[in-house]
């Protein structure tokens, strides 16, 4: 009987440990190359044509839909749209604590581009942007070490305190048997 309660202990554990590993990813927004040519910055930008492009603007933040870009006329061209939810983790990340789940994790095909706009432009405008007038350019990324560092504290913590009170519970019944 003892050994069907002990089995069903160290399951318990071992699902609250996947649960809990599962649940300690992290990002990073990645400075790019602030220093490049104009045509760098357009090369570099058509080589993330796959990601989601957020503008962060003085008129508000907007989803770049329908991205063109033009290498060789060094322009970005694209309609603005509202931010569907799955991209908004970072932008209203006001604690900088970085951290995505499962449900979140569109935020890691993110390209954050921070560039002014007409104070006429809303949703449904095509807007034609000057790779000369972006003015900083975040990657988002998963921060691995971070991610990883956490993974590793949590599954400790979940073996450490689990086994410290199966030794507390077994030993004052050992010791009851025992009187």
């Amino acid at each position: 009987m003892k050994n069907h309660h002990i089995s069903r202990f160290f399951k318990l554990i071992l699902v609250l440990s996947i649960l809990f590993t599962a649940a300690c990813n992290y990002y990073k927004p990645i400075l790019t190359s602030p220093s490049l040519s104009s045509s760098a910055k357009s090369k570099e930008i058509a080589s993330m044509s796959q990601r989601a492009f957020i503008i962060r603007s003085n008129q508000g933040d907007f989803l770049l839909k329908n991205v063109n870009v033009k290498v060789d006329e060094e322009e970005l061209i694209g309609m603005l749209g509202p931010i569907p939810e799955e991209h908004q983790t970072y932008i209203k990340d006001k604690s900088s604590n970085f951290s995505y789940d499962s449900e979140t994790k569109p935020v890691l095909q993110e390209l954050h581009l921070y560039v002014p706009l007409d104070s006429d432009v809303k949703f449904g405008s095509i807007v034609t942007i000057p790779i000369s007038s972006i003015e900083k350019m975040e990657v988002i990324e998963r921060d691995k070490k971070r991610s990883t560092n956490n993974s590793i504290i949590y599954g400790i913590g979940l073996l450490i305190l689990p086994l410290i009170l199966f030794f507390i519970i077994f030993s004052s019944q050992l010791t009851q048997a025992i009187a």
